[in-house]
């Protein structure tokens, strides 16, 4: 009763759609729609990442007109747009492959058991290739495609506990690049008189890195009984992470007339040189408001 069902809606979608003078390709949209039992906006969207791809296809059989970075843009969005249109096919012949168990396991021989077990197989096919489906769908993130993503770990509320978290935070990132097979470089690394870490920061480097990666960003926390304590008092420690996208080499023009220098002490550790002596220096953009800190310390 379910195909029949479900043959019954498909054939009524399509001779609405008929009745109401559309074209015959917005009729096909619609009753793919319902076969597949999705939003016809997801369909539309197939339609247009279709044209897109061909469209693209074309440009790039003539990649001698184009530059090596269009040549490279172009591709990216081809191999996207491709991997869409070829999941909503294979969606497509899934649901049609059911449809025809469907109608062979309305009998009572020895195919129509073939049918009925093979359905079940198709049936989780379909479920997993529409999931996939669905995540295809949704927007991308210029900046998912960063080959370098930038990792700062800092200390939060929590003192020399907070350190040692931050300190396992950057040892828990690189064994789990080497695990995922990305290059993890130690950039710099602060630390205290004790040789608690003060921030620590890391660059790794993968395909699309930063789309693993940008979701650590915020703070993280940990309960537990610190090597620092000695009642076996449960302590409560965060530590800051910030995850960076490296973005590509640009030229930017600028009046130096437009940049502000202060200079000042840094202070901190480092006697008399960082105290007495202008050891910082404080430059600000004066159109953007952009701000750059640097100091120096012993």
């Amino acid at each position: 009763w379910q195909a029949r069902l479900h043959s019954k809606v498909c054939s009524t979608v399509a001779r609405r759609a008929r009745a109401a003078k559309v074209s015959d390709e917005e009729a096909e949209q619609i009753e793919e729609a319902a076969r597949l039992e999705i939003d016809i906006l997801f369909v539309k969207s197939v339609y247009e990442s279709r044209q897109q791809k061909e469209r693209l296809e074309k440009e790039l059989e003539d990649a001698g007109s184009l530059s090596q970075k269009e040549v490279a843009k172009k591709a990216k969005v081809l191999s996207r747009v491709s991997e869409l249109v070829n999941l909503y096919d294979d969606l497509l012949n899934t649901v049609g492959q059911i449809e025809e168990a469907k109608e062979l396991a309305k009998g009572d021989d020895e195919l129509a058991e073939l049918a009925n077990l093979e359905l079940s197989d198709l049936k989780e096919q379909r479920a997993a290739l529409l999931e996939r489906f669905q995540v295809a769908m949704l927007p991308t993130d210029p900046m998912d495609e960063a080959k370098v993503a930038i990792i700062e770990i800092r200390p939060a509320a929590g003192g020399d506990e907070a350190s040692l978290w931050a300190e396992d935070l950057v040892s828990m990132y690189t064994k789990f690049c080497e695990t995922e097979g990305l290059s993890c470089k130690l950039l710099s690394k602060s630390t205290k008189d004790n040789g608690l870490v003060v921030e620590a920061s890391l660059e790794v480097s993968g395909e699309e890195v930063y789309s693993k990666m940008k979701f650590e960003s915020g703070t993280h926390r940990v309960q537990r009984v610190p090597a620092t304590e000695t009642a076996g008092r449960t302590h409560t420690s965060t530590a800051t992470v910030a995850v960076m996208p490296e973005l590509d080499d640009s030229e930017v023009a600028f009046n130096e007339k437009d940049i502000e220098f202060k200079f000042m002490r840094a202070g901190g550790k480092g006697g008399q040189n960082v105290n007495k002596v202008e050891t910082a220096c404080h430059a600000k953009h004066k159109p953007s408001g952009i701000v750059v800190v640097c100091r120096q310390e012993r």
